[in-house]
């Protein structure tokens, strides 16, 4: 971070929740994900059919219910579910790098815009106004991709000559951009659904 400090005076991170990450990846959407990133032919097919041939089966108490089939999810304790979600999330940078190729944090020759780990996600910026061009292009991505903000788990971080200090979450103002009581961190003029 001090190196970081040298060169900006603030570092603004946003650090996001998705909620339900993994439950929430569709299918179809990762198929395509998976095609448009070169992946075809029979290990396409192998997992295209590992997520829409068998049904689920919920069981409670020893007892087995009515089988179901589900459009979205990726598989809970499978050794894949990782890469695939990992994968599936990767379309953020390309969707912020071709939106916003000015925004984010230069670092060397480098323009940083977000770290990616698992299912976390932060959002970088040296400027308030930059972060909130961020979480809006975000917000359109979460609206294509059908996935959703965990509002109460999402939180900014601003880090400077104080060492940091967290938003409050209401009526806070930071740089001009106020937040609402209904988030904890900059937020498009729409709402996060």
């Amino acid at each position: 971070m001090s190196v970081l400090q040298g060169i900006h005076p603030y570092l603004y991170v946003c650090f996001i929740d998705f909620k339900k990450a993994y439950d929430s990846v569709r299918h179809d959407l990762l198929m395509r994900c998976l095609a448009d990133i070169g992946l075809h032919g029979e290990m396409l097919t192998a997992l295209a059919s590992m997520y829409w041939q068998p049904p689920l089966v919920p069981t409670a108490q020893g007892r087995m219910g009515t089988a179901f089939s589900s459009t979205c999810g990726v598989k809970q304790g499978d050794p894949l579910s990782p890469l695939l979600f990992g994968l599936f999330i990767d379309r953020v940078e390309k969707w912020l790098l071709q939106r916003l190729p000015d925004c984010g944090v230069k670092v060397g020759d480098s323009l940083v815009r977000l770290l990616l780990y698992a299912d976390d996600l932060a959002l970088m910026a040296d400027k308030a106004v930059q972060l909130q061009q961020l979480l809006n292009a975000l917000h359109q991505f979460c609206v294509e991709y059908q996935l959703e903000v965990n509002v109460d788990k999402t939180e900014i971080v601003v880090f400077g000559k104080k060492a940091y200090c967290t938003l409050a979450p209401a009526d806070k103002l930071l740089c001009g951009v106020t937040t609402s009581n209904q988030s904890r961190f900059l937020r498009s003029s729409g709402t996060w659904a």
